[in-house]
């Protein structure tokens, strides 16, 4: 018997077979390199270097001279106007519709793939352009847009992220107008591929945590398991067994994992795909221009992750919250949270990362992204240091419309995390959550839940409880040392926050040099930050709810307001959803320390406090801030009549429990 020889499906010039998949995979195996040319890689002066019109309509792309194109002032690549672009321009077709410029096929891309081109566009102010990935399997993936936000004689440099391709796939620009039959100057130049090679031997020297993967890459350990091929070859993928709840949302028996919604926010994140975000429908490129067109696991439209999802009837600041399974204690750094994200969008607000240690309790804020970052996935993580049994939470935070979709995928936990999957964490400790041994007025102490005080007497400046548990969610004072919030939290609506600092802020000509706690560069503050934001954005931070206080209690607190540009710090009382101001400040006061003393109203109860910092003009207005403390804001009880309290039973007891003549 014979058997028929497999067909050789690419051939170097001295007829050795190396197949299609060594065919534009970015390394030269054939011994004259000819396997790398015409792969995409272009400036377009001698050639189209494999890119080839594939246009059915009255539009096509045509490498052109520069001096042939209406008002362009030169190509990309020598500034000239004898240098060559790719351009669309009329072909003889009968109507408008797409033209297509269709690269040589690529065999496969690194995980750090990116491509980069120059983008020309002046007097065709209409016609839409996008990138698309068509694979082997003629599965469509959309992974750029153009914004239109650069219209004029000038080119624009553009970066789109390629990513992990295993299979081979080809790259497509599509240019789409509808109606009449303009002219058009939407043109392209110095198309490059950048880091595109799956392998790189190389040495680990200089790594301090080395991983060697099985093709001889080199990576650090921080990329294993964070569902990202690093090595090229999927080792740093392959061995993920001590990396806990890892999960990709492609599991449609569990669809979030053992992730759960918060019902307290506004609304819920949605498990979606690309294509049911953003459809084909070339028409249409203009109007999609947020949320992510493709997953990050698997790179294409088909795959699926989470998506806050900002159309009507969301409105501004509406917020959807997941959260994760409950974890141990863990303060050696060893334990961090990674994931991956995509903002996108005109109308991005911002997403947020946070702990919590009790049942609608306090939120401890460990990561924040705010605004439009680009059209790609983005690797995050932060470490995770906390004494008690926890929970994380992902926020995402509307903007102030509907281009404000937020995609998140790929989310994993390092061996360091360990999961407690029986453990459930208390409730807040001035939850009224009944006690078998209290009646409805009673709550329980939170360690000894056989003592039942009244509700009001929690958080009200005094200890009641034997266990010292009722004041525990509100204290009475906070020097922000450790980077402790002391159960205050960031009123995240906000454009800006309150964050910690030590020693110097970055800003020249502002801010402290010390804390105030300890007089040192090392003791922690707050203040809020004026490098970024604009005039008049504001960061609140809001107190604990405290029940009740004093007729003489005083909220005192040190300040540091110091720059050209120091705009208002303002102190609220916020009781029956009203908020009064009852201290403020404005302008620059010198670089020091000054006590700041707020008067609260005569026996405010129910009420939180609200700090207020309000950007200058400038980044020369840091404001920082120290030591919080409530003084005398506990009101003794007065006994039941006037005969027990001074001896006197002439005396008048006001409704007030008072005495008067």
């Amino acid at each position: 018997t014979t058997t028929t020889p497999v067909p050789c499906t690419y051939r170097c010039n001295d007829g050795t077979c190396i197949g299609k998949e060594k065919r534009c995979n970015f390394a030269l195996d054939c011994l004259q390199g000819e396997d790398e040319i015409d792969c995409g890689g272009c400036d377009f002066e001698i050639s189209t270097c494999g890119w080839q019109d594939d246009s059915v309509g009255y539009y096509i792309w045509a490498r052109r001279n520069a001096s042939s194109i209406l008002l362009m002032p030169g190509d990309m690549t020598t500034n000239t106007a004898k240098g060559f672009v790719m351009t669309v321009t009329e072909g003889s077709g009968s109507f408008a519709g797409s033209s297509r410029l269709v690269s040589e096929r690529i065999a496969s891309t690194a995980a750090s793939c990116r491509v980069t081109f120059g983008l020309y566009r002046n007097v065709d102010k209409n016609g839409t352009l996008a990138l698309y990935l068509e694979d082997d399997l003629e599965l469509t993936t959309k992974l750029w847009t153009d914004p239109r936000t650069t219209i004029g004689r000038i080119w624009t440099s553009i970066t789109v992220s390629i990513g992990r391709r295993r299979s081979g796939f080809r790259l497509v620009f599509i240019s789409t107008h509808v109606g009449s039959t303009t002219s058009s100057d939407i043109s392209i130049d110095d198309f490059k591929f950048l880091e595109c090679y799956t392998q790189t031997i190389g040495h680990c020297e200089g790594f301090t945590d080395p991983f060697n993967c099985s093709n001889g890459n080199c990576i650090h350990q921080d990329n294993l398991c964070d569902y990202s091929d690093d090595c090229g070859d999927n080792t740093d993928e392959n061995s993920c067994e001590k990396y806990v709840q890892m999960c990709s949302f492609e599991n449609n028996a569990e669809p979030i994992c053992l992730w759960s919604h918060d019902d307290d926010a506004d609304f819920r994140w949605q498990r979606m795909r690309g294509e049911q975000v953003n459809n084909f429908d070339w028409y249409d490129d203009f109007w999609q221009l947020d949320g992510p067109d493709y997953d990050h696991t698997l790179g294409t439209s088909k795959g699926h992750f989470l998506l806050l999802e900002t159309n009507a009837p969301r409105k501004l600041n509406d917020t959807a919250r997941i959260i994760s399974p409950i974890f141990a204690p863990t303060t050696s750094g060893e334990c961090q949270f990674r994931f991956w994200y995509h903002m996108y969008g005109y109308d991005v607000a911002s997403l947020n990362v946070y702990t919590r240690t009790f049942i609608g309790g306090p939120l401890t804020l460990i990561w924040r992204k705010n605004y439009e970052k680009d059209d790609k996935w983005f690797r995050a993580k932060t470490v995770l240091k906390v004494q008690q049994p926890f929970q994380v939470l992902i926020e995402g935070v509307c903007g102030a419309s509907y281009e404000g979709d937020i995609g998140v995928d790929d989310i994993s936990f390092t061996p360091g995390c360990q999961l407690q999957m029986t453990a459930t964490l208390p409730p807040f400790v001035y939850s009224t959550t009944q006690s078998p041994f209290c009646n409805s007025t009673h709550s329980h102490c939170l360690q000894n839940i056989r003592q039942c005080i009244p509700k009001d007497q929690f958080c009200n400046f005094n200890i009641e409880c034997v266990d010292q548990t009722d004041e525990l969610s509100c204290p009475p004072t906070c020097a922000f040392e450790q980077k402790r919030l002391c159960f205050w939290t960031n009123d995240l609506k906000q454009k800006l926050i309150w964050d910690f600092g030590n020693g110097t802020t970055s800003s020249i000509s502002t801010g402290p040099s010390t804390d105030h706690t300890t007089s040192s560069s090392s003791g922690t503050y707050i203040y809020l930050k004026t490098s970024i934001g604009n005039f008049g954005d504001r960061a609140r931070l809001v107190s604990p709810l405290y029940r009740k206080s004093s007729k003489t209690c005083t909220f005192t607190f040190w300040y540091h307001m110091f720059g050209d540009t120091n705009n208002i710090l303002n102190i609220y009382v916020r009781a029956g959803g009203i908020d009064t101001l009852i201290w403020s400040l404005q302008g620059n006061q010198g670089d020091r320390w000054l006590l700041g003393i707020a008067y609260l109203p005569k026996c405010a109860s129910k009420f939180n406090i609200i700090v207020e910092g309000i950007r200058g003009t400038s980044l020369t207005g840091d404001i920082a801030l120290d030591d919080f403390r409530f003084n005398q804001c506990y009101e003794i009880p007065p006994l039941p009549t006037c005969a027990q309290a001074i001896g006197d039973p002439n005396q008048f007891m006001c409704q007030s429990k008072h005495c008067i003549l």
